[in-house]
C-alpha cells in the first residue's frame, strides 16, 4: 500500500473501491439517506461524515454518565423556588456554624472550636435540612434552633413552619414584611 499526497500536502490512501469517492480517499461523501441503504452491503460506513458522528438523545445514559453532586451549598430558599424538604431525620442535622453575612458565606464549626467561638456574634446553632428545588438543585436550608432561653423569633418559626410544611408538598418560602 502507498500514500501519497495531493497537492495541498493532505495525505490520502488507496482504497480497493476507487469508485466510492475521489481516487485516494477512504469511502465517499454520502448522505446520512444513502447509509440507510448500504447497511446490507459490505460497505463500511464513511468516517468522515458527521451524521455518523451524531450523539442520540440517550447517549449519556448509554455511557453511564450521570451529574456529580460536588458541592451542597448552604443557604435559604431563594424567593422564586418551589421546594422541598427531605422528611428523614438522618437527612437533618443540628449543629453549629458560622454565618458571615456580608460575604454570604455560612461555615459549619468543628466541636473542638465551638467554645472559642461561643461568645461572637456570627457562631449560631442550626439545623441543616437537606432540601431540594424544582430544578433539582440540593442545598442545605439552615434553620434556627432555639436559643438558651427556649425563645424562637417570629421569622425563624415560620421557617421551621415552611420546612415541615415543605416534607409533605412543594413549598415557596417568601417573606412578608408587611
Amino acid at each position: 500500500m502507498s500514500i501519497a499526497s495531493d497537492r495541498h500536502g493532505l495525505a490520502t490512501i488507496p482504497t480497493e473501491d476507487s469508485r466510492d469517492g475521489p481516487e485516494g480517499f477512504i469511502g465517499n461523501a454520502k448522505s446520512a439517506n444513502s447509509l440507510e441503504t448500504d447497511r446490507g452491503s459490505n460497505t463500511p460506513p464513511d468516517p468522515f461524515d458527521p451524521a455518523s458522528l451524531r450523539l442520540t438523545g440517550d447517549m449519556t445514559a448509554a455511557l453511564g454518565v450521570s451529574k456529580a453532586l460536588i458541592t451542597v451549598p448552604v443557604k435559604k430558599p431563594e424567593k422564586s423556588w418551589f421546594v422541598r424538604v427531605h422528611p428523614d431525620p438522618n437527612y437533618q442535622v443540628a449543629t453549629a456554624v458560622l454565618e458571615l453575612k456580608e460575604e454570604r458565606e455560612t461555615y459549619l464549626v468543628a466541636p473542638a472550636l465551638r467554645s472559642a467561638l461561643a461568645g461572637e456574634s456570627m457562631f449560631q446553632p442550626r439545623s441543616l435540612h437537606t432540601a431540594v428545588n424544582r430544578q433539582g438543585v440540593v442545598f442545605l436550608w439552615p434553620l434556627r434552633i432555639a436559643g438558651q432561653d427556649g425563645k424562637v423569633d417570629e421569622w425563624s418559626r415560620s421557617a421551621i413552619e415552611a420546612a415541615k410544611l415543605a416534607q409533605d408538598s412543594w413549598v415557596r418560602v417568601q417573606g412578608n414584611r408587611a
